[in-house]
């Protein structure tokens, strides 16, 4: 049997956006194309694929390291305190997962929230103007429905929640105080 990971190099718990990806960077035969495509990107096909080459290559399997991955969905509810630090780390989690994309798209938001967060604190200052808090949590809806809970669904039914959690604790003492601060500039202004 033809361990098609390793002739792609890349390990078994790959996304199907991972194999696309080695594919292109590792064009094989035809055959092998073929096998690939009906083997690894068919869900129901890939679980057989996989517990027979277990079978035949346990060792290939026993080298697989979990994914650490932040909670999506912790991560969600920091959104809300200060969404910033929720696009960073569902990030982390694309980037981790091979989506530079996704990831791309996230650091995009945060850095347009954290201009939005100045805009607003200059508005207030310059201007006399209270700009109020329910604009902010329209770019938290519009981020979780546009890209949030797109990985909290990947992460869901993808991974089936196989994966290792990282410490979260550090980013909710940051989220904390980043809130914090943020009320006491908008207080000051």
């Amino acid at each position: 049997m033809i361990n098609l990971y390793q002739l792609l190099n890349i390990p078994p718990t790959a996304t199907d956006e991972q194999i696309l990806e080695a594919l292109h960077h590792q064009p094989l035969e035809p055959k092998l194309t073929k096998a690939v495509h009906a083997w690894l990107l068919d869900p129901v096909v890939r679980e057989r694929y996989n517990a027979r080459l277990y079978t035949q290559e346990p060792d290939f399997f026993e080298q697989i390291t979990p994914l650490c991955l932040y909670r999506p969905d912790h991560a969600c509810l920091l959104g809300v305190l200060f969404l910033p630090i929720a696009c960073y780390l569902h990030a982390f989690n694309w980037q981790a997962l091979g989506n530079k994309e996704k990831a791309k798209q996230n650091h995009y938001v945060a850095i347009g929230f954290l201009f939005f967060i100045l805009i607003t604190l200059l508005i207030k200052i310059y201007l006399g103007i209270q700009i109020p808090t329910a604009f902010g949590l329209i770019w938290v809806f519009v981020w979780y429905y546009l890209l949030g809970k797109e990985q909290v669904i990947f992460i869901k039914d993808e991974l089936d929640r196989q994966y290792q959690p990282k410490n979260i604790y550090l980013m909710i003492a940051i989220t904390i105080v980043a809130f914090i601060l943020w009320q006491i500039g908008n207080y000051i202004a």
